[in-house]
């Protein structure tokens, strides 16, 4: 396939299928053994499922690590709590659909990353195109944040409100009450019932659903660790975890930016530190904890 742009995508092509072995039960990429690792340098991928009416699904992306990448995406293929994370994951995990991806670059060292993600899904029909933005935003498909610092994003207004699972104290230890509903990545936010907008914690996680039972496990600790912990323990029934919708299943980038903003946003008075950049990220200057998470 030959694709003319702003942006020449086509630097070198190499195209895979995505297998599944019946026998181990697991998805593989169809790639010799044999084959040269990857060089250094920029590419874009194009993931292409055809399902068995014919019909084609496609998701565009850039990746800095191409052969970690793909890694990560057959380990996600082959992880039950994610095949069904986002639509690509879920029309791979039907097992009858035809799976390919596709392979461009490495580039110039001149072509910006943004403009290549922008350009390879401009590309796909608007019918098959699985991204949910058009691309060079650094992922912020969600939340609507592009590389620039928190302070300077934009964040869209939510959808649909969140939706929030209480914890319960069901005698030998504290645990949320989560349906099949919560998965995947995001901001969440453990919030008091019928407090103000400071009475919460607020972090971001790649797995909400066991983030929400780390909580309660830590709360349900003889000397919880921490003043969510503590809040929680002391009355269970009064704390609901939720997960702001417009961050779900976001990219890890896209999740810390949104994480600070949040944070600077409402000063949640359960959270001890910044976010987004672990415990040293209250020690440094703002421009600096920013720059560390975009670069």
């Amino acid at each position: 396939m030959r694709i003319f742009s702003a942006v020449e995508l086509c630097v070198a092509t190499r195209t895979y299928s995505v297998n599944f072995n019946p026998d181990t039960g697991k998805f593989k990429l169809d790639r010799p053994k044999l084959a040269r690792r990857w060089q250094p340098g920029l590419y874009s991928y194009l993931w292409n499922v055809t399902s068995l009416d014919g019909k084609k699904h496609s998701l565009g992306g850039i990746t800095e690590r191409l052969g970690q990448r793909l890694s990560q995406y057959i380990g996600e293929f082959n992880t039950p709590l994610n095949r069904h994370s986002s639509p690509l994951h879920r029309l791979i995990s039907d097992r009858q659909n035809q799976v390919r991806v596709q392979i461009f670059g490495p580039y110039d060292k001149t072509q910006g990353a943004k403009e290549v993600e922008a350009a390879i899904i401009r590309q796909i029909p608007a019918e098959e195109r699985l991204n949910r933005t058009s691309g060079g935003n650094g992922g912020g498909a969600w939340s609507q944040y592009d590389d620039f610092p928190p302070s300077q994003g934009t964040f869209v207004a939510h959808e649909t409100p969140t939706k929030y699972y209480p914890f319960e104290d069901r005698g030998t230890h504290i645990a949320p009450k989560v349906s099949p509903s919560l998965t995947g990545s995001g901001v969440y936010v453990i919030k008091r019932i019928g407090g103000d907008e400071r009475d919460r914690y607020i972090g971001g996680t790649c797995d909400a659903r066991k983030r929400a039972r780390t909580h309660g496990s830590a709360a349900s600790m003889e000397s919880p660790p921490t003043k969510i912990a503590r809040a929680i323990a002391q009355s269970p029934d009064q704390y609901a975890f939720g997960v702001i919708p417009s961050t779900k299943d976001a990219t890890p980038r896209t999740v810390r930016n949104a994480e600070v903003k949040y944070i600077d946003d409402y000063q949640p008075k359960f959270n001890t530190r910044r976010g987004g950049g672990g415990p040293t990220s209250m020690r440094q200057p703002k421009d600096r904890v920013v720059k560390r998470l975009i670069f």
